[in-house]
């Protein structure tokens, strides 16, 4: 049976019946054909950054990406450490189980410039263990400058090579619940072969694109890359032969609790940074609130408190906190009071209150908000998936959160900071 021909760009099956379907082609077009034959959306995408709504429900590509990953040596597991909140995800361990598995940390070249890429990997590690999972490596990357690339394919084939000597026994690897059999690795000689996995927009294809572009492979139709989530429709296997390397990238998985995920693409995309995460600090009494647009405000209910010691605070001034936020620099930040906020956020939302645009203003509201409170001390984050975070400094505080219903928000160590004296490591 002929295989039908794919949409390079994202994977989608060339069709000529539904213009609002993924992959679609006009039949005068497909008949002509040609090797840079893209679909409609990947054109529109890449050429006037037009979004083509598609219909991105998990169920339509959990088993395709489950499929790639039992026919790989070796899982590529991509998460954005701008939002690593919500796009670190709990089922991806059952998706890799018996697997080994690169862990990927992707985007680090948004963090601020004083970030160490050591510390980052170290505390990627150290959140995913709080899960009860430990990847077999953890690396530094970015896709869009190409930092740390060059690594991937030698760490892949000496994972690739320890699973081969291990044998299909698997027994004691860190990634299997009970002792599965686990996949062997390539034989001698044989390319590895690697699924890329992760949510959507983590930056899968623009990684693929670089690493493209690191060895020198050139190629009609190179995946589609975009602000929008959901770019990558199907499988795209492509072959770099230089390091002997198989790469399959997947489509991404829609996260649960991603406030970006409620918006409409344009208010979505504006939440994803194309330069430096923009930071800003805050002081703020009790009383007072912090706005991220008409997306969540962050109210400060309490100064002070117990630290780790146990032992009480001193208050800075009346009562002050200091809050770190950090988000993208398309998101206006707003100082306002508790009493306020709502009335600024329903007057102001999708005006010079950005984002949401009117139409996703109107959408939230009509699906509720919620609010929690939150005991944070110095030096850690509150962190809302999708959208960005706080880091309380000096003193501890209790906050409390309004989003959108179903928006995840939790407490972490900060990413990005003081840490504990220690060994001095190298800076990226």
């Amino acid at each position: 049976m002929k295989q039908p021909r794919i949409c390079p760009g994202c994977g989608a099956p060339f069709q000529t019946d539904n213009p609002a379907g993924p992959g679609y082609v006009p039949r005068e077009v497909l008949q002509k054909g040609g090797k840079d034959l893209i679909c409609r959306r990947c054109f529109r995408l890449a050429n006037y950054a037009e979004e083509t709504p598609i219909d991105l429900r998990n169920e339509r590509y959990v088993e395709a990406v489950r499929a790639a990953v039992k026919n790989a040596g070796v899982v590529w597991l991509l998460v954005d450490i701008i939002d690593f909140a919500g796009t670190w995800l709990p089922e991806f361990r059952e998706l890799c189980e018996g697997k080994p598995v690169l862990l990927v940390v992707n985007k680090v070249d948004l963090l601020p410039v004083r970030s160490r890429y050591s510390e980052v990997v170290a505390w990627v590690r150290q959140e995913a263990a709080v899960g009860g999972w430990r990847p077999d490596e953890v690396l530094a990357v970015s896709g869009q400058t190409g930092y740390g690339v060059g690594q991937l394919a030698g760490h892949s084939r000496a994972l690739a090579k320890n699973a081969r000597a291990k044998g299909p026994e698997g027994v004691g690897h860190p990634n299997t619940a009970d002792g599965p059999a686990r996949a062997k690795g390539p034989g001698a000689g044989e390319p590895t072969r690697v699924a890329i996995m992760g949510a959507t927009n983590v930056g899968k294809s623009t990684l693929v694109r670089r690493l493209l572009k690191e060895y020198g492979v050139v190629e009609s139709g190179a995946p589609t890359v975009s602000r929008f989530r959901g770019t990558t429709l199907g499988m795209l296997e492509r072959e770099i032969g230089e390091v002997r390397l198989v790469v399959v990238d997947t489509p991404g998985i829609v996260p649960r609790g991603r406030l970006g995920d409620q918006l409409c693409p344009d208010c979505a995309a504006r939440l994803v940074p194309t330069r430096g995460l923009n930071s800003k600090l805050f002081e703020l009494q009790a009383g007072q609130a912090l706005m991220f647009g008409g997306l969540a405000s962050v109210v400060v209910e309490k100064v002070g408190g117990s630290n780790e010691g146990g032992k009480e605070t001193s208050m800075l001034g009346p009562e002050a906190s200091v809050l770190l936020a950090f988000v993208s620099d398309e998101v206006t930040l707003h100082r306002t009071t508790a009493e306020r906020w709502e009335a600024v956020r329903d007057e102001h939302g999708g005006d010079w209150l950005q984002p949401p645009c009117v139409s996703c203003r109107d959408r939230l509201s009509s699906g509720g908000w919620e609010g929690q409170s939150f005991e944070v001390l110095p030096l850690q984050d509150l962190a809302i998936a999708g959208l960005g975070w706080v880091t309380v400094r000096r003193t501890p505080v209790r906050l409390a959160v309004y989003v959108p219903a179903g928006t995840l928000c939790r407490i972490r160590p900060a990413l990005v900071g003081p840490r504990p004296a220690g060994p001095k490591t190298s800076t990226r």
